[in-house]
C-alpha cells in the first residue's frame, strides 16, 4: 500500500471541505486540505483608505463649522 501512495498537489479556488476524491485516468485520487491560505483582496486597502479620508473630512468639518459660527 505505502508503494501506490504519490504525492500530488492541487491548487483550488472554491471550498471543497476538507477532504475529497476525484476520478482521475486509472481510478481515483482522494485529497485532503493541508493548509488553507487567504490572499487579501487590493480593493480592501483602497477602500480602507477612503474610510480614513471620510473620517478626516468628517473631523475637520467639525472643527471648521466651530470657527466660522463662531459670535
Amino acid at each position: 500500500m505505502a508503494n501506490r501512495k504519490g504525492t500530488h498537489y492541487l491548487l483550488i479556488r472554491e471550498n471543497r471541505g476538507q477532504s475529497f476524491v476525484m476520478n482521475v485516468e486509472g481510478g481515483k485520487r482522494y485529497y485532503r486540505l493541508d493548509k488553507e491560505e487567504q490572499i487579501p483582496l487590493s480593493i480592501n486597502a483602497w477602500l480602507q483608505i477612503f474610510g480614513v479620508l471620510l473620517l478626516c473630512s468628517g473631523i475637520m468639518g467639525f472643527v471648521l463649522e466651530k470657527r466660522f459660527n463662531k459670535n
